[in-house]
């Protein structure tokens, strides 16, 4: 089955209404952006799924395994570069951790 994902823009700043048509979320861009920082950022919600896959895929390797894990977090940083030759790209970081069962 495929994924369907609806965005509605509302004409306040840029927050949009994002939809897999079971949950809702909101995103918008921040104040410096002219938006109203009421949801994420388009930046904050692709490390949101990042993040997400990187800590399910720990989870599923895991259960596979037998393994007795209790946290998987992970925290995923941007940095933007203000050079102008690379000014449109970014570098993320990324930092899991693992807490096991006694």
């Amino acid at each position: 089955m495929a994924t369907v994902i609806k965005i509605k823009n509302i004409e306040e700043g840029f927050q949009s209404i994002i939809t897999n048509g079971k949950h809702t979320i909101i995103g918008d861009e921040p104040i410096t952006s002219k938006g109203t920082d009421l949801g994420l950022a388009p930046s904050e919600l692709v490390l949101s799924g990042l993040a997400m896959c990187k800590v399910g895929t720990v989870r599923f390797i895991a259960r596979k395994n037998n393994w007795e894990i209790e946290n998987v977090t992970a925290e995923l940083v941007q940095t933007n570069n203000e050079t102008p030759v690379e000014r449109n790209r970014f570098h993320f970081r990324q930092t899991m951790h693992l807490s096991k069962k006694n």
